[in-house]
């Protein structure tokens, strides 16, 4: 079996020889695609530039030769679909939570204030932007604490505009920590904040800590999209989604949950969720056997 990684497309005609040389099957990582995240996501030069039209062909040749084309989220998987032959086979496998994302016991949680927990790349799939805007509007109403973890480089411009628009007391910036050690930064959050970009990926993906947070029986607040209709039947209220672009939702549900007297949770979330990865995952052992 020859595998081609994730964000190496343009490779893929390498990968069909050396898998046809072989006689096996080539399964593609297309978890994360060139041309939307650095073209439609990052924007890291206009759509109709050379740069784009050249993303896009590698991510479309690959899933054309590919035997097997791997992506971690149903919708993603269907669009997928529309530029594979009859022959390729597409599979979505979720991400689910990793071990470090055990249940946690419910915080106790103090009318009137909520501490949000966001962690990632400072990068537009987030919607940082958003997020302090929202936050700035219903600081006016409620108590609110947002911890942003991530990268110093990139979270400048992020820091400029909290200051715009006064959030001093409100919020507190820390740098990355090891993986495993994000579980006590939940613990100590009412709620885990998830994607609130603008862009196609941003709608199509399901984030790591939207898993992570679900996993450790937190509350993520995310924005509507498709992709989280896998996952919302599993967990239920745990989810609370917001209209995409809108700043006045999502300063209205963080109000809501700070007032709430008890914030959502689903016992039973981390272990259903778990078994929903495990039975895709099942599939691929299939798939492989057969090939």
């Amino acid at each position: 079996m020859v595998f081609l990684a994730e964000q190496a497309t343009a490779y893929a005609p390498f990968a069909w020889l050396a898998a046809r040389a072989s006689g096996s099957p080539l399964v593609v990582d297309g978890f994360i695609g060139l041309h939307e995240t650095r073209i439609l996501d990052w924007k890291k030069h206009p759509e109709s530039s050379l740069a784009a039209k050249v993303y896009f062909v590698s991510d479309w040749l690959a899933a054309r030769l590919a035997d097997l084309y791997l992506t971690d989220t149903e919708i993603r998987a269907q669009r997928i679909r529309g530029f594979t032959t009859s022959r390729t086979d597409v599979m979505s496998l979720p991400v689910g939570a990793p071990s470090w994302a055990r249940s946690l016991p419910r915080r106790t949680h103090e009318s009137g204030k909520l501490r949000i927990l966001y962690y990632g790349n400072f990068i537009p799939l987030h919607g940082v932007s958003l997020l302090l805007r929202a936050v700035a509007q219903a600081s006016s109403a409620v108590s609110v604490e947002l911890t942003l973890i991530g990268p110093k480089k990139p979270r400048g411009p992020y820091q400029e505009l909290a200051d715009q628009l006064g959030l001093f007391s409100n919020l507190r910036w820390l740098d990355p920590v090891a993986e495993d050690a994000l579980i006590d930064q939940i613990a100590e959050h009412d709620v885990v904040a998830g994607v609130f970009g603008d862009s196609l990926k941003a709608q199509s993906v399901i984030a790591n800590k939207t898993w992570q947070g679900l996993a450790a029986g937190r509350p993520v607040l995310t924005q509507r999209s498709q992709a989280l209709e896998e996952i919302a039947p599993i967990v239920g209220e745990q989810l609370i989604v917001t209209e995409p672009g809108s700043v006045d939702d999502l300063a209205d549900r963080i109000v809501d949950l700070a007032r709430r007297g008890e914030l959502p949770n689903n016992p039973s979330a981390a272990a259903d969720l778990e078994m929903y990865v495990q039975h895709r995952f099942e599939a691929l052992g299939k798939w492989i056997r057969d090939h």
